[in-house]
């Protein structure tokens, strides 16, 4: 990807750059069926390349057409060749998991299923990417739905639906041998239905409720809460969501401030018609609402994850027009939303909670939870192509010049002159240039009384 900037006697400056718009690729790499698994949930990248994940229903274990099948988890390769790692049985090794997996420090997968289970309410697993797998402990109540997050102890701590003291849902660990400690029961006043939890850098556990807060004392539902827990199990309550800012969060990162950003599914502001926000959260729970969506550009956004270039990406489960099957959008850490692609049906349908996965290449993958080829749900890859460097200004004192150009954040340029376009070998002015906030910049210095045509190319 090249600009050319042309500085004849640097008295005339003229910058000759397309200015269309990076071009955005979707292709589908695997339509589920039924046999290999059903409606995916889960989607991560280990470091040999493939990807791993689970689905919440299908899987060969089906009995019959009354029987969707207890979920799969499942392989695939970078080119969409999928391979069932194991079908849940629904009995003692459990059945139907909602969330994906996650990896421990000896490359095992962990994970967990909603039902099933010695107990009947989930269970935890694991499962090495050979596909060995083995179910860890049963859960007496609950039903386990958010991603487990790996502590510092090297303990897994997740939430559970509902159970607990008050029957709210609880916070608990558990051991990579399946000893489960219940760290908190929440009571609806602190929120209920706990749905997302995450380590921040400062090794606390950061998460949200689906709903509760104060207004549940006085009857009312609540629309959801952020929390802190300690590795110990000390919690403290740090925001309540009021529905005009926000209702029913889904999804929680930490930034590379410190803070954290989220989704809610539903509330914002009357004028949008509650159609879902992104909101940015201190830890100490001072609120910002970044985005509101409006149903023309997608509602109820359930992922969010953080690319290499510093803007947040994710997907909404529906919308209006052609947006009704969902979209992929990005969003700087300002507030400035973009629709990226909007899902038809056939290509996929509503995504669910897991986020978009970035490989080294810059390129995404990600899960719907329907549509494809038999409206199970699919596995995509999504690619961006960049937009060419756009000349911002120039400035010259003496022989002196300094440019400046639109860059992605993180991403390397180099700058190459020659002194005639005839000429077909560029010279490369000095290093590589990273883009630092938007922007990127070079420096050179020529005689008056000469020319030099320059260039700006995008490195891979």
């Amino acid at each position: 990807m090249k600009s050319l900037l042309i500085l004849p006697s640097l008295l005339l400056a003229a910058f000759l750059a397309s200015v269309a718009r990076g071009a955005v690729t979707l292709t589908t790499l695997h339509s589920f069926s039924g046999p290999e698994g059903a409606n995916p949930v889960g989607l991560l990248q280990d470091s040999d390349g493939n990807f791993y994940g689970t689905t919440e229903y299908g899987g060969s274990l089906a009995t019959g057409t009354n029987d969707e099948g207890k979920g799969t988890i499942f392989k695939m390769s970078a080119d969409g060749t999928i391979s069932t790692l194991h079908s849940f049985a629904g009995d003692d090794d459990g059945g139907w998991p909602e969330a994906g997996l996650v990896q421990g420090p000896d490359g095992t997968f962990y994970g967990t299923t909603t039902g099933g289970g010695l107990l009947g309410w989930g269970t935890m697993f694991a499962t090495t990417p050979a596909g060995q797998y083995s179910s860890l402990t049963p859960f007496g109540a609950g039903a386990p739905t958010s991603l487990l997050a790996l502590g510092r102890d090297s303990n897994f701590y997740s939430t559970a639906l509902f159970g607990g003291e008050f029957g709210q849902g609880t916070l608990f660990s558990v051991t990579s041998e399946g000893s489960v400690n219940v760290l908190f029961s929440f009571d609806g006043t602190n929120g209920y239905d706990p749905n997302a939890l995450v380590r921040g850098s400062d090794g606390n556990f950061y998460g949200t409720t689906a709903w509760g807060g104060p207004r549940f004392a006085t009857g009312g539902a609540g629309y959801g809460t952020f929390f802190k827990l300690s590795p110990d199990g000390t919690f403290t309550s740090l925001y309540w969501f009021h529905n005009t800012n926000g209702s029913w969060p889904t999804a929680l990162i930490e930034g590379s401030d410190g803070n954290f950003y989220g989704t809610t599914a539903i509330g914002g502001p009357i004028s949008s018609g509650f159609s879902g926000t992104i909101f940015k959260i201190t830890r100490d729970g001072e609120h910002t609402m970044l985005v509101s969506f409006s149903g023309t550009n997608g509602f109820e956004p359930r992922s969010l994850m953080r690319a290499t270039d510093g803007n947040f990406y994710g997907m909404t489960r529906g919308g209006t027009a052609n947006a009704k099957h969902g979209t992929i959008f990005k969003a700087t850490a300002d507030g400035i939303l973009t629709t990226l692609f909007s899902f038809n049906g056939t290509n996929g349908a509503s995504p669910g909670y897991a986020p978009l996965v970035q490989t080294a290449d810059d390129t995404f993958y990600g899960i719907t939870y329907s549509g494809g080829a038999s409206n199970l749900g699919t596995v995509f890859r999504f690619q961006i192509t960049p937009e060419p460097p756009m000349l911002k200004w120039i400035s010259q004192i003496g022989g002196g010049l300094t440019f400046t150009w639109a860059a992605l954040t993180g991403r390397s340029y180099q700058v190459q002159f020659n002194t005639n376009l005839t000429q077909t070998n560029w010279m490369a002015l000095g290093d590589p240039v990273i883009g630092i906030n938007t922007t990127a910049s070079a420096n050179d210095v020529i005689s008056p009384d000469h020319q030099r045509f320059y260039r700006v190319v995008l490195l891979p």
